[in-house]
C-alpha cells in the first residue's frame, strides 16, 4: 500500500515539475485584475473551439501523430494509421476491462484506481 501511494506522489509530482506554459503565453494578462484580466484572458481562448468527443477521430492526424506518421495512442503501447479500423485497440479495452473486473473480484479496486491499464503492455502494437 505504501509503494502505490508513493508511486502515485511521485507521478503527480512529475506531472507538476514538468508542467510549463509557453514562453510569454501569459504576458498580456500580467498585471490586470477583475474585467481587464477577464479580457485578456479571453482573448488566449476566443479561438480555441470544441471538437467534441466525436470530433476527435478527426483531430488525430494532426494533433497526436507521430514521427512515422501514425496516430499515437498517449494511454496505450498501441500505434495504428488513421482510418484504419482495428481489432487491436478493440482488444486492448477488453482486456483492460477484464483486467479491471478481476482485479474488483479478488478485492484490488486501490491499485485499479492508481494503475487503470494495467495490462496494457502485452498488446502488440498495431501495423
Amino acid at each position: 500500500m505504501k509503494k502505490t501511494i508513493l508511486v502515485g506522489v511521485l507521478q503527480c509530482l512529475t506531472l507538476v515539475l514538468f508542467a510549463v506554459e509557453p514562453a510569454g503565453y501569459y504576458n498580456s494578462a500580467e498585471g490586470k485584475s477583475g474585467e481587464t484580466l477577464r479580457q485578456a484572458l479571453f482573448s488566449k481562448i476566443k479561438d480555441h473551439y470544441n471538437v467534441g468527443y466525436d470530433g476527435l477521430y478527426n483531430v488525430y492526424p494532426t494533433s497526436d501523430v507521430t514521427a512515422d506518421g501514425k496516430v499515437w495512442d498517449m494511454y496505450s503501447t498501441c500505434t495504428w494509421t488513421h482510418g484504419q479500423k482495428n481489432a487491436v485497440i478493440t482488444k486492448q479495452y477488453a482486456i483492460v476491462t477484464i483486467a479491471n473486473i478481476l482485479c474488483r473480484k479478488v478485492g484490488l479496486v486501490k491499485q485499479v484506481l492508481w494503475f487503470p491499464m494495467p495490462f496494457t503492455f502485452i498488446l502488440p502494437t498495431a501495423k
